[in-house]
């Protein structure tokens, strides 16, 4: 626990790390609570260092040089602001006794791995290309661990999953082999930003320094503790970008992910999908108060496309009439404005990726909706919700031993647990998560194909294989795009420094109320 992998530049924080350098002598790791500077989502208290790039390995004593096993990567989410690869939210036991080897990472967050400007010394996406670093050492040292070095899957979810979305963008060294996406890819709403020099300016700024010059700003915010930083830029948002070009600087995001290819998906398996109800935890708990005063469809549209003021009205009226008709923002209509925020962030970003892989020639995607409601759910769980059906994150809880779900779980819910971390490791180890039918699996889980039914897996108390997620809703945003596509922010085309982005816009509201929830 706590290898490090790559070290931050003491006199550029905010700029790109480096390998870390070699031992000359036995190095201890031993700690694995370290994690980047944020503000804790649990405890809603700073933690971490910038002393972060640390990667965590688990191995089951059946793994050795002559024995190699296949590994497991686990890329955490928190919308590129919170979350660690820490030992007390991605447990092993669950995975590892399947018999693979399981590495979480950290990576840099907030300010620190996203801020991007139009300068080489912080050109954006330092966060991402932590990732790359550490997966380069990974490749380069997992068979001393027992790993299987050309046997490597990367899973995340939520901002994990865009992470891994974004770097197979990249067209970058072969660093790992299977996929899995979950709740998340690179083409999710606005994840991806243009340069803003204007971020350090505005926190230096907020901190006493009176300048308007970024590099001014920069120096100094060098200076100032992670902490005093990340609560002054509070509001600002960080997150991946479009990189422009500098001299010997390298570059992963070139344009915007809807006008970029996947050359990587060409000839692969991926496993993609999300949860029955994603955004329910935003609506579940809300009282009727705070019902009247939401605006999220004018919001959502000014955010991800760019209309005419007439036409934004037509618009922002054609979508509330598709998912409530005449009703007004009350919590009657919870489960409806659950069901356009899931569409908008996750459900719909992910019919879309799966369809470019496809497009991209991909070789066939397993197509899941996690649909269990149990003890274990995470979100359902953390934010006492008792209504709907599995939100966000909610599946964490099956695939990791997390310590503050120790005491949960009937004979159903760690029947769960036995079935998808069987799936997932079995697409780990052969490409395929059910090779055969067991007593366990007793369905085929039958993945999409150029030109094939819509195949997807429910994932619920039982198993079943069905066509078509959400028909209707899919078929309404396919019809949607068509017609006003081209004016979707980044299509084609750079955009002005007012875009912003909806995804840090959506997680504030949702950090308040976690907090809100827990008592801090």
């Amino acid at each position: 626990m706590g290898i490090p992998y790559g070290k931050v530049d003491d006199e550029n924080r905010f700029g790109l790390s480096s390998p870390y350098p070699d031992f000359e002598d036995v190095f201890e790791a031993n700690d694995g609570s370290i994690m980047c500077p944020q503000i804790e989502f649990s405890s809603g208290s700073f933690q971490g260092t910038l002393d972060c790039l640390r990667l965590n390995i688990y191995v089951p004593a059946t793994a050795n040089v002559t024995n190699p096993l296949p590994v497991m990567l686990w890329i955490h989410g928190g919308a590129f602001i919170i979350g660690s690869g820490n030992r007390p939210l991605t447990g092993p036991k669950f995975l590892v006794k399947h018999d693979v080897i399981l590495i979480t990472m950290n990576y840099r967050l907030g300010f620190y791995g996203f801020m991007c400007l139009d300068i080489p010394q912080v050109p954006g996406n330092q966060g991402l290309k932590d990732l790359v670093m550490g997966m380069t050492w990974i490749k380069n040292n997992i068979e001393y661990f027992g790993g299987d070095k050309n046997k490597i899957t990367v899973f995340g979810e939520s901002a994990g999953a865009m992470a891994i979305d974004l770097l197979l963008l990249a067209d970058k060294e072969e660093l790992f082999h299977n996929t899995i996406i979950m709740s998340g890819t690179s083409l999710t709403t606005l994840v991806v930003r243009p340069p803003d020099n204007t971020v350090p300016i505005v926190i230096a700024n907020k901190l006493g320094l009176n300048t308007n010059n970024v590099d001014e700003a920069l120096s100094f915010l060098n200076t100032v503790d992670p902490f005093t930083v990340i609560v002054a830029g509070l509001g600002l948002e960080t997150m991946p970008c479009k990189e422009n070009k500098f001299a010997d600087v390298k570059r992963l995001l070139p344009d915007f992910p809807i006008n970029m290819k996947v050359p990587r998906a060409n000839g692969r398996s991926f496993l993609m999908g999300f949860t029955s109800d994603e955004m329910i935890y935003e609506f579940a708990n809300l009282s009727e108060e705070q019902f009247q005063q939401l605006d999220i469809f004018n919001e959502t549209i000014s955010r991800t496309f760019h209309f005419d003021k007439i036409t934004h009205n037509d618009i922002v009226r054609l979508i509330r009439n598709f998912y409530i008709g005449d009703k007004d923002f009350t919590r009657e209509v919870k489960f409806d404005l659950a069901d356009f925020a899931s569409d908008i962030r996750h459900v719909y970003p992910t019919e879309r990726s799966l369809a470019k892989m496809l497009a991209n020639g991909a070789e066939k995607v397993y197509y899941y909706k996690f649909s269990y409601v149990g003890d274990r759910n995470y979100m359902r769980r953390l934010l006492n919700i008792t209504v709907g059906g599995a939100a966000h994150a909610d599946e964490l809880g099956y695939f990791f031993d997390i310590d503050y779900l120790s005491e949960a779980g009937t004979l159903d819910d760690f029947a769960m647990v036995d079935k998808v971390t069987t799936l997932w490791t079995n697409f780990a180890k052969y490409g395929d998560p059910t090779p055969e039918k067991t007593e366990l699996l007793p369905i085929k889980w039958e993945p999409v194909i150029q030109n094939s039914p819509r195949y997807y897996l429910n994932i619920d108390s039982e198993l079943t294989l069905d066509q078509r997620p959400f028909q209707k809703r899919l078929a309404f945003w396919d019809l949607f795009l068509k017609a006003y596509g081209e004016h979707e922010y980044g299509f084609a085309r750079e955009n002005s420094a007012s875009y912003v982005s909806s995804i840090f816009l959506s997680v504030i509201p949702s950090l308040v109320t976690i907090i809100n929830n827990l008592g801090l």
